[in-house]
């Protein structure tokens, strides 16, 4: 990248971070240019991950090298952006990690699946490594990869179309020993002209599950099965949709959930289910969102377990991605699914409409990915690393003496979320809303009372926290005797 391209992107960094400031020092949303448009080479971002301690962030650019860079959780680079693979991408980008090292599984330009471990400290471990050069290579075929943390091993899925060989086999790379010995097994045998987007998670007990599709009945049906580490024959399987468009599918560890684009009257929406290491199914398949409009087109699922709260992204168009892109935005659920937030995942309302394409990573306290506008093949792209801290509020209640008449001291502290923020306040006695971020209320009768407050950051996200207090008629002193 040339010294005016090196320039811009400090100075666009230096800028935002002078917008920020006035944020909590908690977690502070941001986001950085990666790559711009009209300035070579222009490597736009692709998947991220999150190994405990860095950020990996892998550029996408089809018919060169995988190259890589490391950043911190404030998006300070770590590492300068180096070249990871000898191969050159073709497509299907994947960036895993077991906590510690990286891994990239893609498609080369020569249709060939390449495989590269990865150290913390984003320099290569061994040699490149073939995925299933055994079977041929074929145009159409698919592929997606994942960690199982249970059996501490790389686990690819991929699809061979035609030949003897076709149906879905898994590769699985020792994580300890990425140079050792792999075993490549098939998992299902099928003969279909329907490509069968396979997707693969593994849960902690090393239990992996596999979707994918094929027909049943004459009808295109995804299905879904589980294996343990034999893969002899699958532990469970079922059927999960006949209108399964643009599957995801994540594991939290001991549960799995199955997200996906579903056909409707007008358009789309987001569906979704989850079920467990055994094959029963925990949440029956159901209706996750209705975008505003048209289209409604899933990016990623996640779990995360510090916050306890899942995580979608996903492509909202009003009128179609045919006609233009929506807001690419982030919704918030709690373990049971009921709605926390929901609103655009940059940082910046400017640059909602550019979508992003891979999956989000999290640290427990901020979700990160990368999003991308891309112009021609001449001019490239402008892509950004984005941080988003979710809106997080606090409740504080005082008061030494809480009798009637006699006020409280209630303060809100607000992070996350974009900047400026605003308060309600429901004291829980019908009396007037209050909007202050601190204020005095003293109650009339005695009674324990439910304190709400309502945050709202500047892009309408909302965070609601609760806290109760009781009013007495008289503080009893305890006596102390001589």
């Amino acid at each position: 990248m040339g010294l005016l391209a090196r320039t811009r992107i400090a100075l666009a960094v230096a800028l935002f971070a002078i917008a920020s400031a006035g944020y909590s020092a908690d977690c502070i949303s941001s986001y950085i240019l990666l790559s711009e448009r009209g300035f070579q080479p222009n490597h736009p971002a692709g998947p991220v991950a999150w190994n405990g301690s860095v950020l990996a962030v892998a550029r996408a650019t089809p018919g060169v090298p995988v190259t890589l860079s490391l950043y911190d959780s404030s998006l300070i680079p770590l590492t300068p952006e180096r070249t990871v693979t000898v191969s050159p991408l073709g497509r299907s980008l994947k960036l895993l990690t077991n906590g510690s090292k990286f891994a990239v599984v893609f498609f080369t330009s020569s249709g060939t699946i390449a495989f590269q471990e990865i150290a913390a400290d984003g320099t290569r471990l061994g040699a490149e490594r073939q995925i299933g050069a055994s079977h041929g290579v074929f145009n159409d075929q698919e592929l997606d990869a994942t960690y199982n943390p249970g059996a501490d091993k790389w686990e690819v899925l991929y699809s061979v179309p035609v030949t003897a060989d076709f149906g879905l086999w898994l590769t699985t790379i020792p994580a300890g020993n990425a140079q050792g010995a792999i075993t490549d097994v098939r998992l299902q045998t099928f003969i279909t002209s329907l490509q069968p987007t396979p997707r693969i998670a593994a849960a902690a007990n090393g239990t992996i599950a596999v979707a994918w599709y094929r027909p049943n009945n004459d009808v295109n049906t995804y299905f879904i099965a589980l294996y343990d580490q034999t893969l002899a024959f699958p532990t469970s399987s079922f059927v999960a949709s006949t209108n399964v468009q643009l599957p995801t599918l994540t594991s939290t560890g001991n549960t799995f959930a199955l997200l996906y684009q579903a056909p409707i009257s007008g358009g789309t929406e987001l569906r979704w289910m989850r079920f467990n290491a055994s094959g029963a199914i925990t949440s029956a398949d159901a209706r996750l969102l209705i975008g505003s409009g048209i289209d409604a087109v899933p990016v990623s699922i996640l779990f995360n377990p510090t916050l306890a709260e899942w995580v979608v992204t996903y492509m909202d168009a009003a009128v179609g991605f045919v006609n233009f892109p929506g807001d690419y935005r982030i919704r918030r659920l709690t373990t049971s699914g009921a709605l926390i937030s929901d609103t655009i995942f940059t940082p910046d309302a400017n640059r909602s409409v550019i979508p992003g394409r891979f999956p989000i990573a999290t640290n427990g306290q901020a979700y990160f990915g990368s999003i991308e506008r891309f112009y021609s093949t001449i001019e490239g792209s402008d892509s950004y690393l984005v941080k988003h801290c979710p809106l997080d509020a606090t409740v504080k209640a005082t008061n030494p003496t809480p009798v009637t008449r006699t006020p409280f001291t209630f303060t809100a502290t607000a992070s996350g979320g974009v900047a400026p923020y605003t308060y309600t306040w429901d004291f829980g006695d019908f009396t007037e809303l209050r909007h202050e971020r601190t204020f005095q209320h003293g109650y009339e009768r005695t009674g324990t009372y439910t304190v709400t407050l309502t945050v709202t950051d500047a892009y309408g996200d909302k965070a609601v926290r609760t806290t109760t207090v009781t009013v007495v008629d008289t503080i009893r002193r305890r006596t102390t005797k001589r």
